[in-house]
């Protein structure tokens, strides 16, 4: 931390001989107190460099510019209190998180935050024939619908949440709650996203 404030080193990860010298002065630079959390995203070219940076730093995550989804987390529900899922992100627009059932049942949801070149945001019932988890769908039913221009940024980082408490899902963008549908999942909900330059 300096002057009050969290300081996050963000590498490219690329090399494995540059990174190695990297990750000498990273972890000083951590155990000194100048970096509070570092950031590596995967840009490796070779398949040796890749092994060596997910053996090395094995939460690499990272989600394309583009319109499939990657598994990011679940919701489980929870008798003792609320559950959420949390990821940071920056994008220009169209967020998708879609949850999916664990035990195949047929209750699909997905989150489209920013849609609609940034002015909407809905939560929205898949229907039978749009069910594939890898792929993106457009004929839904919209169960909730906002407006919300400027929502996503491509400049700036924002914090999206997710919060269930068995009954009622929440979702926050920057601590503001923008929607919430009663929803009884039942069992645990897998979430996958897409797209995003950034997650967590």
């Amino acid at each position: 931390m300096v002057f009050g404030k969290r300081v996050i080193l963000t590498s490219f990860a690329g090399r494995r001989d540059r990174m190695e010298l990297l990750v000498l002065f990273a972890r000083e630079a951590i155990g000194r107190g100048l970096i509070d959390e570092w950031h590596i995203w995967d840009f490796t070219r070779v398949d040796s460099d890749r092994v060596w940076i997910n053996d090395m730093f094995p939460n690499i995550r990272r989600t394309p510019d583009r319109l499939d989804y990657r598994r990011v987390g679940a919701i489980i529900p929870d008798i003792r209190g609320w559950t959420s899922f949390e990821a940071r992100v920056r994008c220009k627009s169209n967020f998708l998180i879609r949850l999916v059932p664990d035990d195949g049942g047929d209750d699909w949801y997905e989150i489209v935050l920013g849609g609609w070149d940034n002015t909407r945001s809905v939560i929205r019932r898949i229907r039978p024939a749009e069910r594939d988890e890898d792929v993106a769908v457009e004929m839904t039913t919209n169960l909730v619908d906002v407006t919300s221009v400027g929502l996503t940024s491509q400049r700036a980082f924002k914090s999206v949440k997710l919060s269930y408490d068995g009954r009622d899902l929440l979702v926050s963008v920057n601590d503001v709650v923008i929607m919430g549908l009663a929803i009884d999942f039942g069992v645990p909900i897998r979430l996958s996203q897409t797209p995003a330059t950034g997650s967590g």
